[in-house]
């Protein structure tokens, strides 16, 4: 990740240290989170947020075997705000259509000039997906995971 993306630190979750791992990858504290796992990276977080810190929750990935009725994302906005962290739900939905070619037209350059770089983990066919899935959820990709289950028309290179 900092090699390939440029990150500035990279720690795994799979650490035995992980908390403290968390810590030292961020000596000035938390100001804004983008939550979308849950669980004891949340957990980690938690200590960390600096005064006024904001966090977006996107998904709980930790919490997705959860009992029927359970309410993580509620459990961890309570948690935040009592440590004075404003939290937001983030519905995708709320920006796509104000922000999706301002969004583009910003990040396009970005993306091109390699400034903003990422990696795509593709697997093949519907038949994977199942495996695919549970890859993702135990960590086992690098990247955006994502199944392709029909050639790509928009490629030359698989054009038959």
């Amino acid at each position: 990740m900092v090699e390939e993306l440029g990150f500035d630190a990279c720690i795994s979750r799979l650490s035995l240290s992980f908390a403290e791992d968390l810590k030292a990858a961020c000596p000035d504290g938390i100001g804004i989170y983008f939550e979308n796992v849950g669980g004891m990276v949340f957990d980690a977080v938690l200590p960390l947020f600096n005064p006024g810190a904001r966090m977006t929750i996107c998904g709980l990935i930790a919490h997705y075997g959860d009992a029927p009725g359970a309410d993580a994302r509620a459990q961890e906005r309570c948690r935040a705000e009592a440590c004075g962290v404003r939290v937001r739900n983030l519905s995708v939905g709320e920006y796509v259509a104000d922000w999706h070619d301002a969004f583009l037209a910003e990040m396009a350059p970005w993306v091109a000039s390699g400034e903003v770089r990422y990696r795509e983990d593709i697997r093949e066919g519907i038949e994977v997906v199942p495996t695919a899935f549970a890859e993702m959820l135990r960590g086992e990709n690098f990247g955006k995971t994502l199944v392709r289950v029909a050639p790509d028309p928009t490629l030359a290179s698989q054009r038959g």
